[in-house]
């Protein structure tokens, strides 16, 4: 059973779907004359429907509204099932009266946490300056093929945590970048610059949608000489716009840095990403 509310989920997030940008949209979300639904960020930029090419009259798709409401509710009660009730029979000496307690207890089963199934619509690569672009399925191929000096290719046992570091020599206008594709929680793009004053920018890009990616944290911490700089955030989507993703990174100004770095002109980098996971059972009292 709860296979299937995860694949009903699954599948209803897919249904959901901006055709336009592939994320979900959140209210209000319109549709064209012919009923195809469009985030509002989207139908701000075309005025005609990607699906039938029939025009927008500025109605609301309140069936999708509503659906994305009920698949948010689902995924909260995947997280936290409802409690089980549990009866004990007590029998007193006194006068043979059987008592019916009834008790609470947490019977939370733990899910198994596995790889976030392939996303609708296409993907850039954000190593170095590559131009490819395609769809999900393809970019693991491309990073092997083309990047393979910059591909981390690992393993998470639990599909809950991952943790890597490495010394960085601090110079400027360096771009430093890494692929890491980590069975079971799924493909991220690391992307660390140092530019011509000698400020540092880092944050993790994920390939897929946003809303999966919220299902991921990631810490980037910057240590050396007794002192650290961390930020801690939600990955986004490899195809969020730049000026987005760039406010959701670390960011170290040169004369901070400069106190990071050892006489070697070296810093650590250490790279976390964790995973949300449901509430493991407790035992009764």
């Amino acid at each position: 059973m709860e296979e299937l509310r995860v694949k009903w989920c699954n599948d209803l997030e897919e249904i959901l779907q901006c055709p336009v940008c592939f994320e979900r949209p959140v209210k209000p979300i319109y549709q064209c004359n012919y009923g195809h639904h469009i985030c509002s960020v989207c139908k701000r930029k075309i005025t005609i429907c990607p699906m039938c090419q029939k025009t927008y009259n500025g109605s609301r798709s309140y069936l999708a509204e509503d659906l994305t409401l009920k698949l948010d509710e689902i995924k909260n009660s995947l997280l936290t099932p409802p409690k089980e009730i549990q009866l004990i029979t007590i029998s007193t000496q006194t006068d043979n009266v059987e008592i019916i307690e009834k008790k609470e207890e947490e019977t939370v089963k733990e899910v198994k946490l596995s790889q976030p199934s392939a996303a609708k619509g296409s993907f850039p690569c954000r190593l170095a300056k590559c131009t490819f672009q395609g769809p999900h399925s393809r970019i693991l191929n491309h990073l092997n093929y083309f990047h393979k000096d910059r591909l981390v290719e690992t393993e998470s046992s639990s599909g809950k945590e991952y943790s890597r570091q490495w010394e960085m020599d601090h110079l400027s206008n360096i771009v430093f970048d890494l692929a890491f594709f980590i069975q079971k929680m799924g493909i991220f793009f690391l992307i660390t610059t140092i530019n011509g004053a000698g400020d540092f920018t880092g944050n993790v890009q994920m390939v897929h949608n946003n809303n999966t990616a919220h299902e991921f944290k990631y810490k980037l911490e910057i240590t050396g000489n007794g002192r650290s700089c961390s930020f801690e955030g939600f990955p986004r989507s490899c195809r969020t716009l730049e000026e987005t993703t760039f406010k959701n990174s670390l960011h170290i100004a040169s004369q901070d840095i400069q106190r990071i770095v050892c006489n070697k002109n070296k810093f650590t980098c250490i790279f976390t990403l964790t995973r949300n996971e449901p509430k493991t059972a407790n035992s009764a009292n």
